[in-house]
C-alpha cells in the first residue's frame, strides 16, 4: 500500500467519518492521534494474509416508505478499503468522461491535504443546475425535445463483483490493492457474488467507474446527457426516440451489468417542463430574501463542514423552524432541503428548543443522522436544555416506530457517548442497547462513562467471548478502573484482540487512561469565525510567526 494513499484515507476518515449514515467509530480518535504509526503498519501489511472482520448491516430509511441495508465496515477494514481505492482513484477518474459528457457525481480530487475525496462542485444541487443548463441549451426554434428520467433499481446492492474486477483491470490496480478490495467486498457481502458496501466513499468511486461504459453508450445516442450516481437525465430530439433510447439503456444494463431500470421512477417530459420542475424545486425552499442568504449552503448537503455563526447571523431562527415544519408536513418531502435547513439551524440560537423537537420528532426516523447532529448542537447551544432533551429522546425511542428503527437508537446513543446529553443508569436501561453490535459497543462505552467498575471487573475473564467489534469498546470502557488494575488487565489481554493495530491501541489506552472519555466528546454546535481562527492559531503553536 502506498503511504500517500494511506495518509489521505486517514485524513478523510478522521475528519469526515466513514459513512454518511452511521456515527464515526470511536477508534478514529485513536487513528488520528497515532496516524504515523498506523500508516507504517498499513504500508507494511501483507495484504494477501489480511483477514477482514464482519460487516455490520443496519436497515436505513431511503424514502418515506422504502428502506435499504447500510453497511459499516470494521474500522481497520474501512481504512484499508479506503486507502486501496484512493490508490487507484486517479486512474478511475482518468477513464471517466468529463462532467460535460454525463458523469457528474463524485469527481475525485487528487489533493494530499484535502479531507474531502470529491469535488465540492459535484453536489446534487449543482447537478440540478446542470440538468437545467442542458435543457436550456435546446434551440427555441427547433422541434420540441424530450427528457428521459430514470434510475437503476437497488444499484449498489446489485453490482456484480466481476465488474469490479474489470474496473481494477482497466486501472492497472497492483496486486496488493486488488487483494484488499476483493477481500473486503466479498467478506462484507457474506461472499455473495454481487453488492458493494453501502455508505462508504470508496464504494461510491468504484460504482462510478462501473458506469463508465454506460456513460459512453448514452453520449453517442443523445442530444444531452447527465448522471448523478444512478439517476439519469437523457435529452433526445424527438418523442419517437424516447422508447428506443430507453430500450437500449435497459438492454445494456441487463446484459453487461446485470442491472435493471426502476420502472416506477421512469418518466419522460419536454425540456421546457424539466426546467420548470427544477426551478420549482429550488424556489420551493428558498423563495424569500431571508432564506436566499443560506441558499449557498445547499452544496454542503452531503458534507460535514460546519458553517460559522457570522455567515448566517442575519437569518431569523423562527422562520427557519417554520420552513422546516412546512417542508416535513408537505405531501412530497424534499429531504435534501430538510438537511440544508437543519444544518442552518445548527448555526443559530433557538428560544424554545424543546418545542422545536416536538414539532419535528419524525425526522429522528427518516433522517436520524442529520437530526441528531442538529439535536447535539441544540443541546450544546441552549443552556439548561440537555437534561430535558435527553429525557424526551429516550421516551420517544420507547415507542413505535422509533423502537423498531435500530439506526435511530444508534444515533441517540451517540449523543450520550459524545456527552452532548447527560447519561444516567436509568436512561441507559431504557435505551435498550442490546440489539446490534453497534449498540452493544455504545453500551460498553456508556457503562465506562458511568464509572461502573463492578461491570468491568465481571467482564475481565470473558474478554475472548466478546466479538471483534466489542473488544475495543470493552477495553476503552474499562478505563474507569483504577490505574494499576486497568494496566494489569490490559497486559493480560494483549495480543488477543485480533486487530492489526492492537499493540499501539493498547499503548494508547494506557498512556491516555484519564483522558479517554474526554477524547470521545464531540463539538456539535457551530463555531464563530473568531473561535475557528483561535483554534487554527493554537494548532500552529510556536511555529506561527509573529506579526
Amino acid at each position: 500500500m502506498e503511504e500517500a494513499a494511506v495518509r489521505r484515507a486517514l485524513l478523510h476518515l478522521t475528519s469526515l467519518g466513514d459513512t454518511d449514515i452511521f456515527p464515526s467509530p470511536f477508534e478514529f480518535v485513536f487513528y488520528d492521534e497515532c496516524a504515523d504509526k498506523i500508516t507504517e503498519i498499513v504500508c507494511g501489511l501483507n495484504t494477501g494474509q489480511y483477514r477482514p472482520k464482519s460487516c455490520v448491516e443496519i436497515l436505513s430509511p431511503k424514502r418515506e416508505l422504502s428502506f435499504r441495508i447500510a453497511h459499516q465496515l470494521y474500522p481497520s477494514d474501512t481504512l484499508l478499503y479506503t486507502s486501496a481505492v484512493i490508490q487507484i482513484a486517479p486512474s478511475i477518474e482518468e477513464i471517466r468522461l468529463p462532467v460535460e459528457n454525463g458523469p457528474f457525481s463524485y469527481r475525485f480530487v487528487d489533493k494530499a491535504d484535502e479531507p474531502r475525496l470529491y469535488s465540492e462542485s459535484s453536489s446534487f444541487h449543482d447537478w440540478l443546475l446542470r440538468v437545467k443548463a442542458i435543457c436550456d441549451e435546446a434551440d427555441p426554434f427547433s422541434d420540441v425535445k424530450y427528457v428521459i428520467e430514470t434510475d437503476i433499481s437497488d444499484f449498489y446492492a446489485r453490482i456484480y463483483f466481476h465488474r469490479i474486477e474489470h474496473i481494477m483491470d482497466d486501472c492497472g490496480a497492483p496486486n496488493s490493492v486488488r487483494k484488499v478490495i476483493e477481500g473486503i467486498i466479498k467478506y462484507s457481502r457474506a461472499r455473495q457474488s454481487y453488492g458493494l458496501p453501502v455508505g462508504t466513499a470508496a464504494s461510491r468511486l468504484l460504482a462510478e467507474g462501473l458506469l463508465n461504459d454506460t456513460d459512453r453508450m448514452i453520449v453517442e445516442r443523445s442530444s444531452g446527457y447527465t448522471r448523478f450516481v444512478d439517476d439519469f437525465r437523457i435529452v433526445v430530439d424527438h418523442q419517437s426516440q424516447v422508447h428506443a433510447t430507453l430500450c437500449k439503456l435497459a438492454e445494456h444494463l441487463m446484459l453487461t451489468e446485470g442491472l435493471s431500470l426502476n420502472s416506477s421512477k421512469t418518466r419522460t417530459y419536454t425540456t421546457e417542463d424539466s426546467v420548470k420542475q427544477i426551478d420549482k424545486k429550488l424556489s420551493d425552499v428558498f423563495n424569500d430574501d431571508e432564506l436566499v442568504s443560506i441558499s449557498r449552503y445547499i452544496r454542503q448537503v452531503y458534507d460535514d463542514e460546519d458553517i460559522s455563526i457570522e455567515e448566517i447571523e442575519d437569518v431569523d431562527p423562527e422562520r427557519l423552524v417554520d420552513k422546516l415544519v412546512e417542508l416535513i408536513k408537505s405531501d412530497a418531502v424534499d429531504y435534501a432541503a430538510v438537511k440544508v435547513l437543519m444544518k442552518a439551524l445548527r448555526a443559530v440560537s433557538i428560544e424554545d428548543g424543546l418545542k422545536v423537537v416536538d414539532r419535528t420528532t419524525e425526522l429522528l426516523y427518516y433522517l436520524p443522522r442529520d437530526y441528531c447532529l442538529f439535536l447535539g448542537s441544540l443541546a450544546q447551544r441552549a443552556e439548561g436544555i440537555a437534561d430535558d432533551l435527553a429525557e424526551k429522546l429516550v421516551s420517544v425511542l420507547e415507542g413505535p416506530p422509533y423502537s423498531e428503527m435500530t439506526l435511530s437508537r444508534i444515533w441517540v446513543a451517540h449523543l450520550f457517548v459524545s456527552q452532548a446529553l447527560p447519561i444516567s443508569r436509568a436512561r441507559l436501561e431504557r435505551l435498550r442497547l442490546n440489539g446490534s453490535v453497534l449498540e452493544r459497543r455504545q453500551k460498553l462505552l456508556l457503562l465506562g462513562l458511568l464509572g461502573d467498575r463492578s461491570f468491568f471487573r465481571e467482564k475481565k475473564t470473558s474478554f475472548d467471548e466478546m466479538s471483534d467489534w466489542e473488544k475495543p469498546a470493552l477495553m476503552l470502557g474499562a478505563s474507569c478502573l483504577s490505574k494499576g488494575e486497568y494496566t494489569t488487565w490490559l497486559g493480560t489481554i494483549k495480543s488477543r484482540m485480533n486487530d492489526p493495530f492492537e499493540d499501539i491501541y493498547h499503548s494508547w489506552l494506557v498512556q491516555n487512561q484519564s483522558a479517554l472519555f474526554e477524547k470521545l466528546k464531540v463539538q456539535f454546535k457551530v463555531k464563530s469565525k473568531g473561535e475557528m481562527m483561535a483554534e487554527a492559531l493554537d494548532d500552529l503553536g510556536d511555529d506561527f510567526p509573529a506579526f
